[in-house]
């Protein structure tokens, strides 16, 4: 009988257990997830969990700045860091284009007033911001916002002092910002991830200056090389390493954003661009594109490329004379090539990836196209010194991105649910036709003087030889 009693207890014991369990999971799945900056967006914990999951699988790869384990549940990562969980749920649910807008109008002034207002201080907060700016395409942003967003980051990442070694506390009393022990990997991820962006936006946009890379970005590297935690920590020191560059390329640009004179003179531009080419060959990722991240490295490498040949280029074009031609055309032959190899990786990438891809992909599209349209108005200018089997012209790059595009549309669903899908694919063709609106005004444009001065070179000629009376000249006439 006492045995008896005992697995009846016992029995009734592992019920309520499991019975308390259910209860548990069925109040998770009903209650409401609020998000930090506006308590009247709500989702159950059950469709968070879904597009959660959905974020892991098409999108954290490439933002390897910020890692959420695999483990990780929604409460967890509420608990732990509501702001980056509000960031996932903002650019992953793209199924309602008015309640997104809100979401992301809400979104950045809560994170601007916590930054500027409030003084706050937080991981959560940066991971939140480099989660915004990668996929920065999918919210309704203009383009301009996109560099106050970064300061913001960057402004996050001092006031934490995550851009530097923690100071030594001995002899002096350490900042409120400054921390005593040794940065976490979570820190190494979040500077390096700012280091990239800002490296990517002075490539592309040239509207600031990346970070320097110091022995302290190195050492976050070789820490994360050595635990390699995740599988996406190489890709993210791969990026790191190559973009060591950028600084220094963008040192022998003419003026930098502040339009003050850069350390290499214009004397010896050559050199800068041989040496530095030079070393950014040491740094070429191999060849083999198996994995999307293969093509996105082989990508930001060309895009140092091109940036490296159009500071040359223009640098030299900005002269009255042109001593080293033989130098000059050198570059130009590199450039065309680099560009053509930039846009036959961009094909390689199949369609499936197109709508998540990381936006700064998107910024080195757009930074390629513009940089081909200059290349080939100065080959235009020497076309019979430049080999046309090494180009392609913008026309083609354009159409490239276009197909690429509508590619990705069909393959969404075509329920409502991808309508703010397909206008976001839209919005990248519209800004891609612009460039190649801006390559046929800047083409016109050259034509049209290249027309100018030739006629008044004839006129010249025909003023000297048969001149008019009263100093009258030929060109006034044509003009009439």
């Amino acid at each position: 009988m006492a045995c008896l009693v005992g697995v009846s207890s016992q029995m009734t014991s592992d019920a309520a257990s499991k019975t308390e369990q259910e209860n548990r999971r069925q109040a998770q799945k009903t209650s409401q997830l609020v998000l930090p900056w506006d308590e009247s967006f709500t989702f159950t914990h059950e469709s968070a969990s879904v597009i959660l999951t959905e974020y892991r699988t098409e999108m954290a790869f490439y933002c390897p700045s910020v890692v959420i384990p695999l483990d990780m549940t929604v409460p967890e990562l509420q608990q732990k860091s509501p702001l980056l969980l509000g960031a996932v749920q903002m650019v992953t649910c793209i199924d309602d284009a008015i309640r997104k807008k809100r979401m992301t109008d809400q979104f950045l002034e809560h994170v601007s007033r916590s930054i500027v207002k409030k003084r706050q201080s937080s991981l959560d907060i940066l991971q939140a911001i480099l989660v915004c700016i990668s996929w920065y395409h999918l919210l309704p942003e203009p383009e301009a916002q996109l560099s106050i967003i970064l300061h913001l980051g960057l402004a996050m990442l001092r006031r934490l002092g995550l851009h530097r070694r923690p100071n030594p506390s001995g002899g002096k009393l350490p900042q409120s910002c400054e921390r005593d022990n040794a940065p976490t990997t979570d820190e190494r991820r979040a500077y390096l991830g700012c280091f990239y962006t800002t490296c990517v936006a002075a490539i592309c946009v040239k509207d600031m200056d990346p970070l320097r890379y110091t022995s302290y970005t190195e050492e976050c590297c070789r820490v994360l090389e050595e635990l390699q935690e995740y599988p996406t920590d190489m890709c993210l020191v791969q990026l790191s390493r190559l973009n060591r560059m950028a600084h220094k390329i963008v040192q022998i640009l003419p003026f930098d954003s502040y339009n003050q004179p850069h350390i290499c003179s214009s004397d010896s531009i050559q050199t800068c661009v041989k040496a530095l080419g030079a070393e950014l060959r040491h740094l070429k990722p191999s060849s083999a594109h198996d994995r999307i991240q293969d093509s996105i490295l082989a990508l930001q490498y060309h895009s140092l490329e091109l940036l490296l040949y159009e500071s040359a280029l223009e640098d030299h074009s900005s002269k009255s004379d042109r001593s080293s031609t033989g130098v000059h055309y050198d570059i130009l032959h590199s450039s065309l090539a680099s560009a053509k190899a930039f846009f036959s990786t961009f094909s390689s990438l199949a369609p499936q990836y197109f709508l998540y891809l990381p936006y700064s992909v998107y910024q080195q599209y757009y930074h390629a196209v513009d940089s081909l349209s200059k290349f080939l108005l100065l080959a235009w200018k020497e076309r019979d010194q430049i080999d046309t089997r090494i180009t392609m012209d913008v026309a083609t790059a354009v159409n490239m991105f276009i197909a690429k595009a509508k590619e990705a549309v069909q393959l969404l669903n075509h329920e409502e649910s991808s309508l703010c899908a397909e206008e976001i694919l839209h919005q990248l063709i519209a800004r891609v036709r612009a460039f190649e609106e801006l390559h046929e005004a800047r083409l016109a444009g050259v034509e049209s003087y290249d027309i100018d001065r030739g006629a008044a070179s004839r006129n010249s000629i025909r003023d000297a030889t048969f001149a008019l009376p009263h100093d009258m000249s030929w060109q006034f006439l044509d003009s009439e």
